[in-house]
């Protein structure tokens, strides 16, 4: 029999595994029960059955609770905003309307994941671009994926030189270092 740390109600282990489904730290000795659970968005138990559970910290959290709310407890693994944020814009919510939600294992919020599923990131940072931005950029002409200049290591001179052939290999020092030998360059990239 498992014990509610906080009233002392005593619960068969088989009754609780669905408390333990989609958690990756479950402690056993710090578990309260249903009733004594506290949101951690309104501090008031409320009702039970609408509670979502961290899967990092099992914090509780009502889905109404939300940012955005829910109405209902999502089915799969939750993380709460102690443990998201997202990749790109390092915002701690997914999202401003009803629909919005975490994309790729909740790394990126609802705007930034549909960046990175159409392709709009550097392939070295893994951070998204929106078309409008002005982020210096070169695009390599064999697989025409975009980078970031300084993630490439790509000096102001050599960006320009690119910008003006549209020609450059992604990290071209370690990856074809035979080609880039070739070139004779007028100043350092």
């Amino acid at each position: 029999m498992m014990s509610c740390n906080c009233c002392g109600k005593k619960y068969h282990l088989s009754c609780l595994k669905t408390w333990g489904q989609h958690r990756d730290l479950f402690h056993w000795s710090s578990w309260t029960c249903p009733s004594c659970r506290v949101c951690e968005g309104c501090q008031t138990t409320g009702d039970p059955n609408k509670f979502m559970f961290c899967k990092r910290c099992d914090a509780a959290y009502h889905c109404y609770c939300m940012q955005p709310p829910l109405k209902k407890v999502s089915s799969g693994p939750y993380l709460c905003p102690k443990h998201t944020k997202c990749h790109s814009c390092c915002s701690n919510v997914p999202g401003n309307g009803l629909r919005a939600s975490w994309y790729l294992g909740y790394t990126c919020c609802d705007a930034c994941g549909r960046l990175f599923v159409k392709g709009n990131y550097c392939q070295v940072c893994l951070k998204v671009y929106r078309d409008s931005d002005t982020t210096p950029m070169v695009c390599c002409d064999i697989c025409e994926r975009w980078v970031h200049t300084q993630c490439d290591d790509i000096s102001f001179q050599c960006f320009l030189w690119c910008s003006c052939s549209r020609f450059c290999f992604v990290k071209m020092w370690e990856v074809l270092p035979r080609i880039v030998s070739s070139f004779s360059f007028d100043f350092d990239c």
